[in-house]
C-alpha cells in the first residue's frame, strides 16, 4: 500500500487554441483509502489518473508516491495496476491466462504464479470460468476478471477508470457490492473515477468531485451530500436534484429573507456572519426538505403558492414538479401520493436545511444550522 500525493498537478494542451483540461491540483490520498474523482463527462478526472498513472506527463506540479517524486517515473515503474473502461482483456488468452499474465511478465515462479491464480479465481468466483476465454464471457464475469488481473500482482496504487459503466443498472449495483467487499478484503490505496454519484456515494472513503478541471470539493460522502461548499456539488450530488433557485437576499433584524424573482417569500434563516442588506444569492433545498398542502395552515411559515405540473415518480416515492408564479421549478416530495397536475398547492421550506450559495462565485454561504423549532421559524419536520 502507499500513500499518494499531488502538488500543483495541471494539465494543458496547446496548438491553435489552448485547452485546459485540469487546472493546478492539490490532493493527498491516504495509505489504504479508497477515494472517488467524480463529475461529469470532459471535467478532468480521466486526465488527473492519467497523470497519476504516468501515461500523461502534468504540465505543471508533481507526483509523489510515499514521499518520492514520481513525475517522470514510467508508467511500469510505478507499481500500478489500472483497470480500464473496456475491460482491456487478451481476447486469445483463457482468464487464467488474462490472470497469470502480470505475474509472468514479473518473472513470478510457476508454481507461484498457479497458487496466486487459484487464490484470485476462487476470492472473485472465477474457478468454473478459468478455461473460457473473454468472449465467452458475460460483462460481469469480464469485470472480474479485470479486477483481478489488476490485483493480483498485489500493486501499491489500484486506479479504475469509469470501470462499471458499460454494465446494466442492476449488475452495476452488484459490481459495486463486489468491489467494496474487494477492498476490505485487499486494502489497496484506490482511486477510482466516475460521472455516476450512486458509486462514488457506495464506495468511497472520500469523494473528490470536479467540475471543467477544477476540484470543487473533497470530503467524506454524508459531507459532500449535506455539506455542499458550492452550488455545482449541491445540483451534481443527490439522486433527485436539489432545487436551485434565484433569490435576493433581504435583512429583517438578525435574520434574512429570500425572495424568488417575482417577489415571493420563499424562507427566512439566519446566517453565521453578517447578514448583507441586499444581495444576489442562490437558494439550495432538498426535495425532502420541502412540504406542500393544498390548503396551506397559518403557522407563520412562508407558503409559496404554485401550481402542479408534473409528477415524477422514483422508485417508490413521487415527487410533485411545481411551478411558481414568474419564479422557478421545484419539486418535492410528495409523501402522501395525492398531487396531481394542473392543482394549486402551496410550498413551505424547512428553515434548517436550506443551503445558500453567492450568486458570483457559487460557494456556499454559512448558514446558521439550528432546529426550526427552536428558532421559532416553523414547526419541526418529522
Amino acid at each position: 500500500m502507499a500513500e499518494l500525493r499531488l502538488e500543483g498537478v495541471g494539465k494543458r494542451y496547446g496548438g491553435r487554441g489552448e485547452v485546459v483540461a485540469l487546472e493546478p491540483v492539490d490532493l493527498a490520498v491516504r495509505d489504504g483509502e479508497f477515494i472517488t474523482i467524480l463529475g461529469p463527462s470532459g471535467c478532468g478526472k480521466t486526465t488527473m489518473l492519467h497523470v497519476i498513472a504516468g501515461l500523461v506527463p502534468p504540465s505543471t506540479g508533481s507526483v509523489w508516491l510515499d514521499g518520492t517524486d514520481i513525475t517522470d517515473l514510467d508508467p511500469r515503474d510505478r507499481d500500478m495496476a489500472m483497470v480500464f473502461q473496456n475491460y482491456a482483456l487478451y481476447p486469445a488468452k483463457t482468464v487464467r491466462g488474462n490472470l497469470e499474465f502480470p505475474l509472468r511478465m514479473r518473472g513470478v515462479p510457476r508454481r507461484e504464479r498457479a497458487r496466486r491464480v487459484e487464490e484470485m479465481a476462487h476470492v472473485l468466483g472465477l474457478t468454473p470460468l478459468l478455461d473460457r476465454l473473454p468472449r465467452q464471457l458475460s460483462g460481469g464475469q469480464q469485470q472480474r476478471v479485470a479486477l483481478g488481473r489488476a490485483l493480483i500482482r498485489r500493486p501499491r496504487v489500484f486506479l479504475m477508470d469509469e470501470p462499471l459503466s458499460n454494465l446494466d443498472a442492476k449488475l452495476r449495483a452488484q459490481m459495486r457490492g463486489e468491489i467494496k467487499r474487494l477492498h476490505r478484503q485487499f486494502p489497496i490505496t484506490t482511486i477510482y473515477v466516475t460521472h455516476d454519484q450512486a458509486e462514488a456515494m457506495a464506495l468511497s472513503d472520500r469523494v473528490a468531485v470536479m467540475n471543467r478541471g477544477v476540484l470543487v470539493q473533497v470530503g467524506p460522502p454524508a459531507e459532500i451530500y449535506h455539506r455542499p461548499s458550492h452550488v455545482f456539488v449541491a445540483g451534481f450530488v443527490g439522486a433527485v436534484p436539489m432545487n436551485l433557485a434565484r433569490v435576493r437576499l433581504h435583512r429583517v433584524e438578525d435574520a434574512v429573507e429570500c425572495l424568488f424573482p417575482g417577489g415571493q417569500r420563499a424562507v427566512r434563516v439566519r446566517l453565521d456572519g453578517t447578514p448583507p442588506a441586499d444581495a444576489a444569492a442562490v437558494l439550495g433545498v432538498r426535495p425532502q426538505h420541502a412540504r406542500w398542502a393544498a390548503r396551506p395552515s397559518d403557522d407563520g411559515v412562508p407558503w409559496i403558492p404554485a401550481v402542479v405540473e408534473d409528477i415524477d415518480i422514483v422508485g417508490e416515492e413521487s415527487y410533485v414538479l411545481a411551478r411558481v408564479e414568474h419564479g422557478p421549478l421545484l419539486s418535492v416530495l410528495d409523501r402522501a401520493g395525492t398531487a396531481a397536475p394542473g392543482q394549486s398547492i402551496a410550498i413551505a421550506f424547512e428553515p434548517a436545511a436550506v443551503h445558500l450559495f453567492d450568486e458570483a462565485t457559487g460557494h456556499a454561504v454559512p448558514v446558521e444550522r439550528v432546529t426550526a423549532a427552536r428558532r421559532g421559524d416553523s414547526p419541526a419536520y418529522p
